[in-house]
């Protein structure tokens, strides 16, 4: 019987010590995973941002360029047909 008990605290210790890691491991997982959207956000930020300030020179440029613009963009849609066409 006593062997029993003995066994018994055993895996109530070990049942104790997983459950502490397992928590701990969570725990890692949370603050790995709010890192990670912290730099998901940064990035994504800063994309856009510099996306803005393209779409932006551009349509500057457009509207003090129009007839050069459509040109451009007439050349442009142009050459990708005959590289698409083949």
């Amino acid at each position: 019987m006593a062997r029993t008990s003995s066994d018994l605290d055993r895996l109530f210790n070990d049942i104790a010590e997983l459950k502490e890691k397992v928590s701990s491991l969570i725990e890692s997982g949370a603050d790995l995973a709010a890192e990670g959207r912290k730099a998901t956000v940064n990035a994504t930020t800063h994309v856009l941002d510099g996306a803005t300030d393209t779409v932006r020179t551009v349509r500057d440029t457009v509207r003090e360029n129009p007839i050069t613009s459509v040109a451009g963009a007439f050349a442009l849609g142009y050459s990708l047909a005959q590289l698409l066409r083949r």
